[in-house]
């Protein structure tokens, strides 16, 4: 009975310590234990953190009538392929009709190992969350940190009672530390601009991948308007991202073209944005960015409802 007794009470106790992991301890792991959604925002960290559902809810709500979610993830993590698609319908509620979606690409979420960028069977996603998490919305989510949550259980109580600086959202956004200095910008650029360059000369264009973003798009037609978006980067990592996939644009106008969807690069005649590192928005920027999309959308709609009225 004892030894019954001394098995069970861990268990309890984890139970309760991830009941309260607020999004504090871990960028992922509140992604899967939300409900499922019936409107999605897609792509990779930069749309995780560039992204605020709370602007688009509130800007578009006159429009669409339900509320949108950040199932953003990292560039390793959620490139457009069969792992990142069978996530996808995971989280989407049955039977959605009149929603929209936003999916964010570039040019590294449609590119794969350069040895042979179509081999599903080595794409980085397989030994990362996307392969094991096969429920995305239970609380707590054992499948997560059975594999993929890295420090100690305690951290989530620490954050609990000393919170931290960033944070993952109830509608998945991903809050930043904010107000670095001069000096942590540049050596956050410079890092960025290594790794992307290094990127490139590892990685190339996939058909598999692309195809796999055409298939996720029309899936996500059959639900409701969906808006494919490249979204603002820094001049030094844009041009890295250019020379990875040469006509990107028309590459995805063409997409755009062929599944009945609308594409706009926001990298073209940009405001003035703020990165964190010539990759990520800073909070002010996201919020920026983000009603600068809402108002893109809710344009687009607008146009639309006078051609068929």
């Amino acid at each position: 009975m004892k030894t019954l007794l001394f098995a069970i009470l861990p268990l309890v106790s984890l139970y309760f310590i991830l009941l309260v992991e607020d999004g504090r301890a871990d960028p992922y792991y509140r992604k899967f234990t939300t409900p499922k959604q019936k409107a999605l925002i897609l792509g990779n960290s930069k749309a995780g953190q560039g992204i605020m559902p709370s602007i688009l809810n509130n800007s578009l709500k006159q429009i669409y009538d339900l509320k949108i979610y950040n199932y953003s993830f990292t560039l390793f993590g959620s490139p457009y392929g069969p792992l990142y698609l069978e996530s996808v319908k995971k989280k989407l509620e049955e039977g959605i009709k009149g929603s929209y979606f936003i999916i964010t690409v570039d040019s590294w979420s449609i590119s794969g190992p350069i040895e042979n960028p179509n081999n599903i069977s080595i794409f980085e996603e397989n030994k990362l969350f996307l392969a094991d998490v096969k429920l995305v919305d239970i609380d707590p989510n054992p499948f997560y940190f059975a594999s993929h949550y890295n420090k100690s259980f305690y951290e989530i109580l620490i954050q609990k009672i000393k919170p931290g600086k960033t944070k993952l959202h109830d509608d998945g956004w991903w809050e930043t530390e904010d107000y670095l200095d001069s000096a942590t910008i540049l050596s956050r650029k410079n890092n960025m601009v290594r790794f992307y360059n290094d990127y490139n000369e590892r990685h190339s264009f996939s058909e598999v991948r692309f195809n796999y973003l055409r298939e996720i798009i029309l899936l996500l037609k059959e639900r409701g308007d969906v808006f494919l978006i490249r979204m603002p980067l820094s001049d030094e990592i844009l041009e890295i991202e250019n020379e990875a996939i040469q006509e990107f644009n028309k590459l995805l106008d063409g997409l755009a073209s062929e599944t009945g969807v609308q594409y706009k690069d926001f990298n073209e005649n940009k405001t003035s944005f703020f990165f964190e590192d010539g990759l990520h928005l800073d909070t002010k920027s996201s919020i920026f960015f983000s009603n600068d999309l809402a108002k893109w959308i809710s344009d687009f709609k607008s146009e639309t409802d006078y051609k068929f009225n």
